[in-house]
């Protein structure tokens, strides 16, 4: 009979005799089928990615909101400045005005 023809049953029957001998791991047997199986691995790495972006976020925006100037909300980044020092960092084209005690913010050209 061949593998093709064999039912689910047959083919864990014959991967149980071919294994006989083998000290039996729960580990290791949970450890393949996790391997073999794309969707649980592609969510295992997914999961993996998002713990490291927890653990690294101070690394990774090391400004607080409450911190940031919106005069340099579209100005060049500083490590490319230092990187490529040809790129200047343009001046901010914005105009304030305050009437009524807002503040209003408006783009000049």
């Amino acid at each position: 009979m061949t593998t093709s023809e064999m039912t689910a049953q047959q083919k864990a029957a014959q991967r149980l005799s071919e294994r006989m001998g083998k000290p039996a791991n729960l580990w290791l047997d949970a450890w393949h089928r996790l391997i073999r199986n794309r969707a649980a691995l592609i969510g295992g790495i997914l999961l993996i990615l998002l713990l490291l972006t927890s653990i690294l976020a101070p690394l990774l925006a090391p400004f607080s909101y409450s911190g940031g100037d919106s005069l340099e909300a579209y100005t060049v980044p500083r490590w490319l400045i230092k990187l490529c020092p040809a790129v200047s960092a343009p001046t901010p084209r914005f105009r304030t005005s305050s009437s009524s005690g807002l503040t209003t913010w408006a783009v000049t050209s």
